[in-house]
């Protein structure tokens, strides 16, 4: 540098052209180009850490969703679980109708006339299923059971909660029928769902001291009220 300004003193001189002395240190200005560079560099960096940090606020804002979603999805599954659970527990198996989870009695009606009715109360803890039709014998000699009426078949298998009753209508003899017998007594047994008999005889006392049985005596299948029992 002190080389060139002698040479700018000495040109001068010798020229007879104005003297330049520099002073303080020469500064190189950036032109036009170099300058929107800059200024384009500072730019892309600030958008560049801009988009990282959007980026690291989604990220962690997806993160929180999908942390509450588990949370969410976790608590009910343990809800419905829990509901499942407790719906198994007050929900009891239900079990089959029989003489040691029900009571028997059979009544004379007036109307239809030559009818009896069959009522079956659940007495045990659990439901029970009434079955098909019970199996009927009339009088301690009867050979076979009553027929079951098939016509009378419900909709759904009658089942009982405990204190309700299932009903069975009995037609003990028709002008058309052929032979019989008073008897005093009905033998009862119970079914299970495929029509077999579940348990020992129930046997009951028949009122008025003894019924007119004859060949045409049927019995309906079990129903869920009397009337429906009575109205074949």
């Amino acid at each position: 540098m002190a080389i060139v300004l002698a040479q700018l003193r000495v040109h001068g001189r010798a020229s007879g052209a104005p003297t330049y002395t520099a002073r303080g240190t020469a500064k190189t200005r950036p032109t036009g180009t170099a300058r929107n560079q800059k200024i384009t560099f500072r730019m892309f960096r600030e958008s560049s850490t801009l988009m990282r940090i959007a980026t690291r606020s989604v990220s962690r804002a997806t993160a929180s969703s999908m942390v509450v979603a588990a949370a969410l999805a976790l608590v009910g599954f343990q809800a419905t679980e829990q509901t499942a659970s407790a719906a198994t527990k007050k929900a009891p198996s239900v079990v089959t109708c029989t003489a040691a989870n029900t009571k028997l009695t059979v009544t004379e009606v007036s109307r239809p006339i030559n009818h009896l009715l069959l009522k079956a109360t659940n007495t045990g803890s659990k439901p029970c299923n009434a079955y098909i039709a019970p199996y009927l014998r009339a009088g301690a000699d009867a050979q076979a059971p009553l027929a079951w009426a098939e016509e009378t078949t419900p909709q759904a298998v009658v089942t009982l909660e405990h204190g309700q009753s299932a009903y069975a209508g009995i037609t003990t003899s028709t002008p058309d029928g052929e032979g019989g017998a008073k008897e005093k007594t009905l033998g009862v047994i119970f079914t299970d769902r495929k029509g077999n008999a579940t348990d020992k005889e129930t046997t009951l006392k028949l009122p008025q001291g003894g019924v007119f049985f004859n060949s045409t005596a049927i019995v309906t299948y079990w129903q869920d009220n009397a009337k429906d029992a009575l109205s074949w």
